[in-house]
């Protein structure tokens, strides 16, 4: 009975939040306080947001740092990025975990941590500036060693990245936004650029819960209207790491993770 009650409920917010959506009138504060209302409660619905969306994505996450674990990643010029890492990874599971547990504790976490638009983009900025930096020579070893020529093209780095622009406009707004990060320079486009993730097989996303990433002159701008949109901004961090590993594993066998 308890299970079936709990069915109705669930089909019944889902609903409610679809039609408000379409209809343009559930923003991201209201539906963020509509879904940590369901948290403070208690409700299952939240159980099942984290079973469904995060959990298999976090134990990937976990099993690719005790991979990794047996580097020394202060010895490493990439040091301070393996380090912003794990750091980043470790709020975001803590803040997963808060939420689960309803233990609001500061000093256990920062669980608003993705909520600060300015911090996380400079967190990604990072990131980006040490895989465009590599883009060009990883690529062409990367496809050198699969018998393939390659230049390091943007449109290449962006198949690397999974990422599928909405327009062939978005390779040269990427290339700007590259240019803006590195040189820490401003980018004027008057339209935000949007880069959808293909397929991700580590989460399933429904309806009104979009797994892409947005850009306007050269910042990163975070949806942060519910758990659903943030997953996209670890799925990128996640997947820029991977190519800063694949780096160093073809570029220096003496640190071989295989």
């Amino acid at each position: 009975m308890e299970d079936k009650e709990f069915e109705e409920k669930k089909r019944a917010h889902k609903a409610m939040e679809s039609a408000m959506i379409q209809a343009g009138k559930l923003t991201a504060v209201s539906l963020r306080w509509s879904l940590e209302e369901l948290i403070k409660k208690g409700d299952k619905y939240n159980r099942l947001i984290y079973d469904t969306h995060f959990k298999s994505y976090i134990e990937m996450i976990n099993k690719k740092r005790d991979k990794y674990s047996q580097i020394s990643l202060e010895s490493l010029h990439h040091g301070l990025i393996f380090s912003w890492y794990n750091r980043a990874i470790t709020k975001f599971l803590n803040m997963v975990n808060v939420k689960l547990t309803l233990i609001n504790d500061k000093e256990l976490s920062d669980i608003h941590y993705f909520h600060k638009t300015y911090e996380v983009a400079s967190d990604l900025k990072m990131l980006f500036i040490e895989i465009f930096h590599h883009s060009e020579v990883h690529l062409r070893l990367l496809n050198k060693n699969k018998g393939y020529e390659l230049n390091g093209t943007m449109e290449d780095l962006i198949g690397v990245l999974d990422l599928i622009p909405e327009s062939e406009n978005d390779f040269h707004t990427l290339r700007k936004v590259r240019n803006s990060i590195i040189h820490n320079a401003g980018v004027w486009n008057k339209k935000n650029t949007i880069f959808k993730f293909k397929e991700n097989p580590y989460t399933i996303f429904n309806e009104f819960h979009h797994s892409k990433i947005e850009f306007t002159k050269g910042k990163i701008i975070i949806n942060e209207g519910s758990y659903f949109n943030l997953i996209p901004y670890v799925q990128l961090m996640d997947r820029l790491v991977d190519i800063v590993f694949e780096y160093i594993d073809n570029r220096s066998p003496i640190f071989s993770t295989s």
